[in-house]
């Protein structure tokens, strides 16, 4: 590791007696090959993603699937923030530094890292709200922040339309099947412990557990993998998304401003509704989601528009998000089994972050089985707060 440190801080062009380093600990870990390093050293911060690459030629067993998985989201990371920055597109990720190749005395294996260097003013919302205070809920978003990153994914989504495919496109795709694949598959190895560990070891948290159970349970017994509970792209058009969009990996500056939106290992090309109906389902409080889903999308949407010509509609938005439930149920189970384990989030924290998945199992079971009470309201008018 003492090697990894020199590479990296003279990456930077810092001495490595002068960089702190620390593991930056995650709620949301979709591929644990990969890991997440902070540094800081002469009154600047920066993030190093890393993970260990074969050495060409060298003898040694069949790869893992969760090597081959981490490999992947690795490069797909390094290509967005190297898109994001050589393209100028406006959405805060932090400033693409390096990417370093270290030979760390294995035989068959070297270290590859991508650094990024941190926004200058770093206040994430654990510490304190836009006003100020005391922050209790790190986790839960506020529509004026989900403006923001509706805002930001504009940007970036309208640097990926019109669709073209080209080489770099269909490598992303391929490594992404492998990130699928080893999602999905971790996914059903470990889904009767977060039924377990949410349903009985942490049940206090829930309205109702045996309801959440049974939905849940129909829901699941239906879905081949956790890639089929994905819904078709339709009619909307396939644009780089994050792939795991949730309050964990936004901060924001004193002032409430979106400063930084981390951890792209998940990102992939999916459809323009995915990030946000994830990001709302997820972190939004359910009523609050309810009555705003709609304004949300359409900020996004004629954001959008005043950039690029469409070929899509508001309501193709709606549509995506109301059959999206299933897949963000599953996808952040594993999310929010770490949440109640973990000693550093209150118990009003951590029954915020139930409440809303609670709700959103409630609300898939719903659409799925048409019980849903639709609101058949127009995106256009939605006049809903």
């Amino acid at each position: 590791m003492v090697d990894t440190g020199r590479r990296l801080a003279e990456a930077i062009g810092e001495d490595f007696e002068s960089v702190r380093f620390a593991a930056e600990h995650k709620l949301a870990v979709t591929l644990p090959g990969l890991r997440t390093l902070k540094m800081e050293g002469d009154g600047k911060e920066y993030t190093a993603y890393l993970t260990e690459e074969e050495v060409p030629g060298a003898e040694e067993e069949e790869p893992s699937l969760e090597y081959l998985a981490s490999l992947a989201g690795f490069y797909n990371a390094r290509y967005a923030f190297e898109k994001i920055k050589f393209e100028k597109i406006r959405i805060p990720v932090g400033q693409f530094r390096a990417f370093v190749r270290i030979q760390e005395g294995r035989i068959n294996r070297n270290v590859v890292a991508t650094i990024i260097e941190d926004p200058t003013e770093k206040h994430h919302l654990t510490n304190g709200d836009t006003n100020g205070h005391i922050k209790s809920d790190p986790l839960t978003l506020t529509i004026e922040q989900a403006y923001q990153v509706a805002e930001a994914f504009s940007q970036l989504h309208a640097n990926c339309l019109p669709e073209t495919n080209n080489e770099i496109r269909e490598t992303v795709d391929e490594n992404y099947t492998l990130i699928s694949k080893f999602l999905s598959e971790n996914f059903y190895e470990n889904v009767n412990y977060f039924l377990e560990t949410l349903l009985e070891k942490h049940g206090n948290f829930f309205k109702n557990t045996d309801g959440t159970f049974e939905k849940f349970s129909a829901l699941y017994k239906d879905t081949e993998s956790l890639q089929s509970a994905m819904p078709d792209t339709g009619i909307l058009p396939k644009v780089l998304c994050h792939g795991n969009l949730c309050m964990e990996n936004l901060e924001f500056d004193s002032k409430g401003n979106l400063i930084s939106i981390k951890n792209w290992e998940n990102v992939h090309y999916g459809s323009v509704a995915e990030d946000l109906a994830f990001l709302m389902i997820t972190s939004l409080p359910a009523k609050q989601r309810r009555n705003n889903y709609l304004k949300i999308f359409r900020h996004y949407f004629y954001t959008l528009v005043d950039i690029r010509s469409l070929k899509f509609k508001l309501s193709d938005l709606k549509a995506f998000y109301k059959v999206f439930f299933k897949y963000a149920i599953f996808f952040s189970m594993s999310a929010l089994t770490n949440l109640v384990n973990s000693a550093d989030f209150s118990h009003d924290v951590k029954s915020a972050a139930v409440a809303r998945w609670e709700e959103a199992v409630n609300e898939a079971y719903d659409l799925e089985t048409g019980a849903f009470i639709s609101d058949d309201e127009s995106p256009l008018t939605a006049q809903n707060s």
